[in-house]
């Protein structure tokens, strides 16, 4: 019996363990939807009861032992080292999530002869929705210009451009400016929500069609 017990004691230390590393894995690294990062935060409860049963049977080995004071401690501590970083992980991932789905207002960026960029852009299960409107104080061809939007990391690196099409013409808030806006959903942040998290500043740029 009490080889049987050491045995489930082992054993159910290494479920509680792989559980808990999956579970972590899946919120961590894998592009999930709301719901189901709830699901994965709500399956800790059960892994932490089970790991603090298993803690406080000793895995198993001279579980009717009586506990000394110290030795309460430290299983006390241990349970709430588990708990504390399992909620961690469950909340930082839920925060994290809907921080993506906000909608972002970019600052204004101008280039040459004139052009200003306005972007708001929002992150919702691999789909990026952008807003992107363009002003200049003088009337322009959209027919004759091709608009491209840069998406850069802290350093400045690309991360990916896109390119806008069906603009429409606007009435801008001055009445003294030309403006087009385009409003579109793009797959280029397909992969998962990590590429739009690390996405610190955006540039405008433009060709001329040939």
């Amino acid at each position: 019996m009490k080889i049987y017990s050491r045995i489930l004691g082992i054993l159910g230390f290494l479920i509680v363990i792989s559980s808990a590393i999956t579970a972590a894995y899946f919120l961590n690294f894998e592009n999930i939807d709301m719901e189901s990062r709830v699901g994965l935060s709500i399956s800790f409860i059960p892994i932490y009861i089970f790991g603090h049963f298993i803690i406080l049977h000793r895995f198993g080995f001279h579980h009717n032992a009586e506990y000394s004071d110290i030795q309460k401690r430290k299983i006390l501590g241990t349970s709430l080292s588990l708990f504390g970083l399992l909620v961690a992980i469950s909340l930082l991932q839920i925060i994290n999530q809907l921080q993506v789905e906000k909608l972002r207002t970019w600052p204004e960026d101008s280039i040459a002869y004139g052009f200003t960029g306005e972007l708001k852009t929002k992150y919702i299960e691999k789909d990026l929705y952008c807003q992107l409107t363009i002003t200049r104080k003088q009337p322009f061809s959209r027919d004759s210009l091709e608009f491209i939007i840069n998406l850069l990391d802290s350093d400045g690196f690309l991360i990916t451009s896109i390119e806008p099409e069906n603009y429409t013409r606007i009435l801008s808030e001055n009445k003294k400016t030309y403006a087009i806006e385009s409003k579109f959903t793009s797959n280029a942040l397909a992969y998962n929500s990590r590429g739009y998290n690390s996405i610190r500043k955006w540039s405008l740029a433009f060709r001329i069609k040939k």
